[in-house]
C-alpha cells in the first residue's frame, strides 16, 4: 500500500496532531492510521507497520488517545462507504434506476423503526398466557373434525 502525500498530511494534522503515543512512533501510527483507512484489519494494519496484531491491540488498550485516533481513522473508511452507499441509493444510473438493495439497506440502518423486517412482540406474562390444553379440549377439538369430515 502507498501512502499518497496528501493522506500523509491528513493522517498527521487530524489524526496525529499533538499527540504523543506511547508506545507507537509516529511512522508507524502514519501507516496504522492509512491502513484504517483504507478499510483494513488490525492484522493487516498491524502488518503495514511492521508489528504484530497483538503489538497493535496491547497499544490500543494502554494509550487512550492512540486506540481514539484508530477509531478516528476507522470511522474514516466507514463515512466514505457510508457516502457511496448514499449515492447509489439515491443517484440514478445510465438507465434510470437507483439501486434497491442499497436503499433498503440504507432505510433498515438509518430508520429501523419503520422498515425492519422483524417486529417484537411482548412477551406473555403468566397472566396472559393460555391455558394448557386438557383431554377435554383435546375430545372436543376431534369431534369437531369428525363433524366436518376432516377425520374419520
Amino acid at each position: 500500500m502507498v501512502i499518497l502525500p496528501s493522506e500523509r498530511e491528513y493522517i498527521i494534522e487530524t489524526l496525529i496532531g499533538v499527540r504523543q503515543f506511547k508506545f507507537a512512533s509516529q511512522e508507524e501510527a502514519i501507516r496504522i492510521f492509512a491502513s484504517f483507512m483504507n478499510g483494513s484489519t488490525q492484522k493487516t494494519a498491524a502488518r503495514y507497520a511492521g508489528i504484530g496484531v497483538r503489538t497493535l491491540r496491547y497499544w490500543k488498550k494502554n494509550d487512550e488517545d492512540f486506540d481514539e485516533a484508530c477509531g478516528d481513522a476507522c470511522s474514516h473508511a466507514n463515512d466514505l462507504v457510508g457516502r457511496s452507499l448514499f449515492q447509489a441509493a439515491t443517484i440514478p444510473d445510465r438507465g434510470g434506476k437507483v439501486n434497491v438493495s442499497a436503499c433498503i439497506f440504507w432505510l433498515k440502518n438509518r430508520a429501523s423503526e419503520e422498515w425492519r423486517d422483524e417486529y417484537v412482540v411482548p412477551a406473555q406474562t403468566n397472566e396472559d398466557a393460555k391455558p394448557p390444553t386438557t383431554p377435554e379440549r383435546v375430545q372436543q377439538v376431534i369431534a369437531i373434525l369428525k363433524e366436518q369430515g376432516v377425520i374419520v
